[in-house]
């Protein structure tokens, strides 16, 4: 009898177990589901507990999920997105601290009311030893903003926030919890107008590690020139500052009474990236950068939003500028407009230790024939961008050669001809990755076989964009032509433009066979072809690999 009793027993907890396994796999489908769910269609399917490595950095829809949090890891950073929090299980909650805790960066993205959120300031009163974290505020109320900035990890080194201040009183909380461990302090796009930035400044002379300061786009005005112009001396340690300004309306985010000479002549000598774009600059302006900028600056960013806001006769002030500057790596002046006054010696008294110039839309013409002809000067050079130039044939046929190193071309909305795109691929280096070629050439049958030959050489190449855009779309390659192209190019290519090509709507099934012969392809334009016009077309192509490929139509 007593055999009998522990062999029913035994039986028994067998039966319980097995129910037990199999309601935990179906969690644990119901949870994986959940997972593939929140990522968008381009990503592979991934195993569960692979998918916090694999994917890399694509954007989270902010829908309604079923009540979980979504997440992403990107080299050791997690992407947090609160929604719904209320009703996240105990489980998922452990689940995310752990994960937090292992991770050196955390990025908060916080959406919903005020009821979805209620967990996040505990949350963050666990992350001790994080070191990098983003807030993105922008949606919450006052009250949950200052219960999460008075939780700020105590040991952090990067710190970003974007939050739109409505009083001086949310912006001085903010200065009182930032740690004396900062190193690199972001408030892009939180508006800092009035007297916001003021007890911000303040509290810079308790940051002695401070080395990067990005006030991008925070709608500085003339109170934050004279603030910045006081503090910006006690940051000896300053090596990176960013006052850019976004592509909206400028005039509604730099007024005209923001000084830049104002701010410029308090910059540290430590500086050595300085990025100014789109505010206004004047020759006043660049004079005051000659006299303080240090010599060892190594990174200058003076890009306009549109022709004309750079006055055209302050170009020879700028080549001093930018010449006077032995130690400069990086250098971007676009949409300035150059064309009248600014000097062809310019290219030979630049820093031979350039690493990327961009002197894109600033109608250079012939001015950029010597440049072409003097980047030999340039062994360093990794990024080249010269679009929207009004570049001839002179160019191209006059260029001897082309730096070793470059990995970065673009040449976009130019006016080569076929023979002088053919002469400028002969010279493509095979250390390029990205190649922008879009409607600078009619790409056609006469520039094929010369990109047949140069393509396979290209081992390394990520990104080709030979879009027609608007130049005789009727001239573009056919598909069969186009499948040639891709039979040729690296299988690593992850970007492909092929907009404006002659893609008719019988010509999907090759279209599709470009995709399979692509194996880690991520983007396809087949903007203003046929096929972005055609719906059946565009539905057998959106499932060819939907969970990894986004066609853009």
């Amino acid at each position: 009898q007593s055999t009998w009793g522990n062999l029913f027993s035994c039986h028994l907890f067998l039966f319980f177990f097995f129910v037990f396994a199999c309601v935990a796999l179906l969690r644990v489908c119901v949870f994986a589901f959940q997972i593939m769910e929140i990522f968008p269609c381009k990503i592979d399917a991934i195993p569960l507990f692979d998918c916090l490595q694999e994917v890399t950095g694509f954007p989270l829809p902010m829908t309604d999920l079923g009540n979980i949090v979504s997440f992403l890891a990107d080299g050791g950073t997690i992407l947090v997105t609160f929604w719904r929090l209320r009703a996240l299980n105990t489980q998922f909650k452990k689940a995310f601290k752990r994960l937090a805790s292992r991770a050196p960066g955390l990025t908060l993205v916080l959406a919903g009311g005020t009821h979805c959120l209620e967990y996040v300031p505990k949350f963050l009163s666990k992350l001790k030893s994080i070191r990098t974290l983003n807030l993105s505020l922008d949606s919450i109320e006052t009250r949950m903003y200052s219960a999460i900035v008075r939780c700020l990890p105590p040991r952090l080194t990067a710190f970003g926030v974007q939050y739109k201040f409505p009083s001086m009183q949310n912006a001085a909380l903010l200065a009182l919890c930032m740690p004396p461990t900062l190193e690199h302090l972001s408030l892009a796009g939180s508006d800092l107008s009035g007297d916001k930035l003021h007890p911000i400044c303040q509290q810079f002379q308790s940051l002695p590690y401070l080395r990067t300061l990005c006030l991008k786009n925070c709608n500085l005005d003339g109170g934050a020139s004279v603030l910045l112009n006081y503090h910006l001396s006690r940051l000896h340690q300053l090596q990176l500052l960013n006052i850019s300004v976004n592509d909206t309306d400028r005039s509604s985010l730099i007024p005209s009474r923001f000084e830049l000479r104002t701010v410029v002549s308090a910059i540290p000598g430590s500086l050595l990236s300085l990025d100014i774009s789109r505010c206004s600059v004047t020759a006043d302006d660049l004079r005051e950068m000659m006299k303080t900028l240090p010599r060892g600056l190594r990174e200058l960013r003076i890009d306009m939003r549109d022709r004309g806001s750079f006055p055209a006769t302050s170009a020879s002030i700028l080549s001093e500028l930018i010449c006077s500057l032995p130690e400069l790596e990086v250098l971007s002046c676009c949409t300035l407009d150059l064309s009248e006054f600014f000097p062809e010696s310019t290219w030979l008294n630049l820093s031979t230790k350039l690493r990327i110039l961009n002197m894109s839309s600033n109608n250079l013409d012939s001015i950029a024939t010597k440049l072409f002809w003097n980047l030999h000067r340039y062994p360093l050079l990794e990024e080249f961008q010269l679009a929207e130039n009004d570049i001839t044939d002179s160019i191209a046929l006059g260029t001897p050669i082309l730096p070793q190193n470059l990995k970065v071309l673009v040449l976009s909305h130019n006016l080569f001809s076929p023979e002088g795109f053919a002469h400028l691929v002969r010279l493509l280096p095979p250390s390029l990755v990205v190649l922008d070629v879009n409607d600078c050439c009619c790409i056609d049958g006469s520039v094929l076989d010369d990109l047949i030959k140069k393509l396979p050489r290209l081992t390394e190449l990520k990104t080709l964009n030979i879009g027609n855009g608007h130049i005789r779309p009727q001239l573009g390659l056919h598909a069969d032509e186009i499948k040639q192209l891709a039979q040729s190019v690296s299988k690593g290519l992850t970007t492909l433009d092929i907009s404006a090509h002659r893609l008719e709507v019988d010509s999907v099934q090759v279209v599709v066979e470009i995709i399979q012969m692509l194996p880690n392809l991520r983007e396809l334009s087949l903007r203003q072809t046929h096929l972005a016009l055609d719906k059946s077309a565009k539905a057998t192509l959106s499932q060819v690999r939907p969970w990894s490929t986004h066609i853009q139509f």
